[in-house]
């Protein structure tokens, strides 16, 4: 008679967080795999996850199997800042295996700074130059938490998120914290 008995852990892996950053308004889908195939071979019978420590929230595992794929939604409503997301999983042998991932909220746009206009002084009528009649506006945004990924300007009032007119990244993509910008105005 063969005994077997697995005292071993399950590993949890591929933790991801989509969107993360995240702005906090929307849920953000996670996602996990679990395996007890290198350390009992037992099947994953449960799994949860927790946020900040907090309380426990049962994911489902996909199948009863030595290898399961975990998905959940965190709902919308986490404080601006870095969140802990802890996934837990269990075995058939009662082992309990679990990984973390940051997850960031991150509720401020980034400042605007280092604005400048040329030419200037304008008449209105001068352009930035001979092809380009335009006036030429750059500035800089700064985000200490996520990607610079769109900024927009307005004329005497600021409008609605999304109204007003779009700058470009000097550089031709949106890639860092920091982001040169501009925009001409005919």
């Amino acid at each position: 008679v063969v005994v077997s008995t697995d005292n071993q852990s399950p590993t949890v892996t591929g933790l991801t967080l989509t969107p993360n950053p995240s702005n906090g308004t929307g849920g953000v889908a996670l996602h996990a795999t679990a395996s007890d195939v290198g350390s009992g071979g037992s099947n994953i019978v449960s799994a949860e996850y927790s946020v900040d420590g907090g309380s426990a929230v049962v994911i489902v595992p996909n199948n009863v199997a030595a290898t399961a794929s975990l998905d959940a939604t965190i709902p919308s409503g986490l404080g601006e800042g870095d969140h802990s997301v802890t996934v837990s999983a269990t075995d058939a042998g009662g082992n309990v295996g679990s990984a973390t991932i940051t997850l960031t909220v991150d509720q401020t746009g980034p400042p605007t700074s280092s604005v400048t206009v040329a030419p200037s002084p304008n008449n209105g009528t001068i352009g930035i130059n001979s092809s380009t009649p335009a006036v030429r506006v750059t500035a800089s945004a700064t985000d200490t938490t996520s990607k610079v990924v769109q900024a927009e300007g307005f004329i005497d009032t600021v409008g609605a998120n999304g109204g007003g007119f779009p700058f470009v990244p000097t550089d031709g993509a949106w890639t860092s914290l920091t982001e040169s910008i501009r925009v001409d105005i005919p």
